[in-house]
């Protein structure tokens, strides 16, 4: 099914920012031609909590478009898993694609406090 997701022409992403305390949600677009006022709707969930919101985006063809940037505070940090749901939506109202995943959220936010500052560096110089 995650496999599957991402294959689609046109789908939704979401990437956990580097602290664990936003959501950084994209649009990629592998199609020729561009999605002018396009919804990108986005419901995030986890612990009997919800948070939804929605904006307009114009996607670019062939390319992948940061949309927004939703913080994640509603959420307390020792919130294991969030329950992630995003839906791009044409100006007509029709669903163009969907993607759902969970993201342990906990090890965004704990690692810095599980991993000594030499272990986050993956690249450190060799």
């Amino acid at each position: 099914f995650a496999m599957a997701q991402l294959n689609q022409s046109v789908v939704p992403l979401c990437e956990i920012g580097p602290d664990g305390r936003t959501a950084i949600l994209w649009v990629a677009n592998d199609l020729p031609q561009a999605l002018p006022r396009h919804r990108l709707k986005w419901r995030f969930t986890a612990g009997g909590r919800t948070l939804t919101g929605e904006t307009t985006v114009d996607v670019p063809a062939s390319d992948a478009h940061m949309s927004a940037t939703v913080p994640l505070e509603l959420f307390p940090t020792e919130t294991d898993s969030l329950a992630v749901d995003l839906q791009l939506v044409s100006p007509k109202g029709s669903v163009v694609s969907r993607y759902q995943h969970d993201f342990f959220l906990r090890a965004w936010r704990l690692k810095e406090d599980v991993f000594p500052p030499d272990l986050r560096t993956t690249n450190k110089g060799h």
